[in-house]
């Protein structure tokens, strides 16, 4: 196992994180209980519109980049902001010249065509080249699976490279022309053409299988940046499918009878939709996913119960050794940090008529040995100073280590 180590100045001494858990960021829903039972839903993940000035031809065929510019963006915004294009609120349409630029690079990089689009291996080349040339291609793995006559690209491969890789996604569907039945029963498909989408959720309960996605093809102007919106369609698994341009030619191919997930869009199209593409970009290992941050400053009111010091009467110290410090919480309320002795944490209760200050009881936030993995528990003992971060951490000082809650 590999842990990564932050370190911080304080005082020329050397100060080390430990976090108890691993979290990650904006994966909301994570889960994966067995193949026919599975979650993942993300938050948090930009989406593009490929539509817009500045690219060949508008961007009728950037999907395939814009689509994949959504996880370099998601990527800057969590954890990872020297990465292009860089740490930003990527629906403010002030940002909207800097997405094109950085979605007709990475369209340069997949060698993306106006009027033909982009071919699975170019898009996947892509993103690794821009990777290489950010500086990033030792902290993030590229993953890239497609539809063949040994493989398919399945749901349940979306949804364990996100719940247990912790990876990020583009799939891409083809659009098929139903060409009938074969000498063996199996229905011949033949693709015409397809399109890209950003993974943000994919589920399965019993034969019940959803896929939700960013469409960077919806958009209402080609010159500003259209709300992100969020889309979720049935995927239900087809059997007994073949690839093949004609019916007759389909009976000499290998792997007969093969299913694919189709995505249950366009249905008044004569053609149908199944997901055979996906890339992945995951942190390489010792990496992980920071929480969201798009650079977008924070504003926190303040209440007036501060001015009125009604909260800083009901504080009592329980010693005269103990020494109290005021801090605001991420969600703008006062607590009480109490050094000297056992530490104790105070929280403002706003379920009354009367915001009070309430104790919190020391098994629900002090760290206990069963809170770390085996062989890593260190007693805390001298914890003199406390702060909030702005993801609801509470972090503690206890003489030269940091220990987050």
């Amino acid at each position: 196992m590999c842990r990564k180590d932050f370190f911080m100045r304080r005082q020329f001494a050397l100060v080390t994180l430990t976090l108890p858990t691993a979290v990650v960021a904006d994966f909301d829903i994570s889960r994966y209980s067995s193949d026919s039972s599975y979650e993942l839903l993300m938050s948090n993940m930009p989406d593009f519109d490929q539509e817009r000035t500045g690219l060949a031809n508008n961007g009728e065929m950037h999907c395939v980049p814009t689509a994949n510019a959504n996880l370099f963006a998601y990527a800057a915004n969590h954890g990872f902001p020297g990465l292009a294009p860089g740490q930003s609120n990527w629906q403010s349409n002030s940002n909207h010249a800097a997405g094109t630029n950085f979605i007709d690079r990475l369209g340069d990089a997949m060698d993306t065509s106006g009027t033909t689009g982009t071919s699975h291996g170019d898009a996947w080349r892509g993103v690794r080249q821009i990777l290489r040339e950010e500086g990033f291609d030792d902290i993030f793995v590229v993953e890239h699976e497609t539809t063949s006559v040994f493989n398919r690209v399945l749901l349940k491969e979306i949804a364990q490279a996100g719940v247990l890789r912790d990876a990020i996604q583009t799939i891409c569907y083809g659009r098929y022309d139903n060409l009938g039945t074969n000498c063996w029963g199996n229905t011949v498909l033949a693709r015409d053409g397809g399109h890209c989408m950003t993974v943000v959720g994919v589920e399965r309960d019993g034969n019940d299988r959803t896929i939700t996605y960013h469409d960077p093809g919806t958009s209402d102007s080609i010159n500003q940046q259209s709300t992100f919106t969020t889309t979720t369609r049935n995927a239900p698994f087809v059997n007994d499918l073949v690839r093949s341009s004609s019916v007759f030619w389909s009976c000499l191919k290998p792997l007969q009878g093969k299913g694919m997930n189709r995505i249950m869009r366009n249905l008044d199209s004569s053609q149908e939709r199944y997901i055979d593409c996906r890339i992945a970009i995951r942190p390489a290992q010792c990496y992980a996913w920071g929480n969201f941050d798009d650079g977008t400053p924070t504003i926190v009111t303040v209440p007036s119960d501060w001015w009125n010091n009604t909260l800083f009467e009901q504080a009592v110290p329980a010693s005269p050794q103990e020494m109290l410090k005021p801090m605001i919480d991420p969600s703008g309320n006062l607590s009480m940090m109490a050094f000297g002795g056992n530490p104790r944490l105070l929280l403002t209760n706003r379920n009354s008529e009367e915001s009070r200050l309430k104790e919190v009881e020391r098994d629900l936030w002090f760290p206990t040995e069963e809170w770390f993995p085996a062989g890593e528990w260190i007693s805390l003992n001298n914890v003199d100073e406390a702060t909030w971060a702005n993801d609801r951490t509470l972090v503690l000082r206890d003489g030269q280590r940091l220990v987050a809650v």
